[in-house]
């Protein structure tokens, strides 16, 4: 992935990037996220169609630039998908709970992380118009730092798009919708992934301005030193 470069005075704290995950109700495309080219991403596809499976294994379209890997979807009900661009229903037409994950294929478990997962949902209001579906999106991260973002409410039917991004990686993600304001479907996941353990670096090149001023004020009592024999 191309680094994000996350830069401003309230992301960068102490010489290094804030790593908490950000939600942006959107899509990547039109999220905030400086540095970062949608275009890197993959698409993740099922190459067969299936019902009644509680795990999924999708793979990435022409990855090019990352190590072999699997995507792998969990939940404890029945689901369906299709073939091609993820999309996942239940069985019975409401998904309550769901997990993807990144699988290393080549190197050894736990070595990849998302930094940026794009994706939509179908929200239904099960009669209750005007109410919002809710669903509550968590994540774990490489290091295992657990979070959420809280309840998100879907105003509309169909596409509901999501996008998470961060500076460090990302292990899993899980979705999770209260009873009556139901998740109706996953689809067309989209991730950009990297090596767990590679930080993006924060002008490493370059003294910070706090490093700046610091050599600057050494300069100028040594100046006075002089100056004062």
């Amino acid at each position: 992935m191309k680094k994000l470069a996350l830069l401003g005075a309230g992301l960068v704290l102490s010489g290094s990037v804030l790593a908490d995950p950000i939600l942006c109700a959107d899509s990547a495309s039109n999220c905030a996220i400086p540095g970062f080219d949608p275009a890197d991403m993959d698409q993740i596809h099922f190459d067969t169609a299936g019902s009644g499976v509680q795990t999924i294994i999708g793979s990435p379209t022409n990855p090019v630039t990352e190590p072999l890997y699997d995507v792998v979807f969990t939940s404890d009900e029945d689901l369906s998908h299709g073939s091609g661009f993820a999309i996942i229903t239940a069985d019975d037409g409401w998904i309550n709970k769901l997990s993807f994950n990144i699988d290393d294929l080549i190197l050894p478990e736990g070595s990849l992380g998302m930094e940026v997962a794009e994706f939509s949902l179908n929200a239904r209001n099960d009669g209750n118009d005007g109410i919002p579906a809710e669903v509550m999106i968590s994540y774990v991260m490489s290091d295992g730092t657990v979070g959420d973002f809280g309840l998100n409410s879907m105003y509309k039917g169909g596409e509901n798009p999501f996008t998470i991004w961060t500076n460090d990686e990302i292990e899993s993600v899980t979705l999770m919708s209260d009873a009556g304001f139901e998740v109706a479907s996953f689809k067309h996941l989209r991730v950009d992934i990297d090596t767990v353990g590679n930080p993006d670096p924060v002008n490493v090149d370059a003294p910070s301005h706090a490093a700046l001023l610091g050599l600057g004020l050494i300069g100028l009592v040594a100046s006075r030193k002089r100056t004062t024999r």
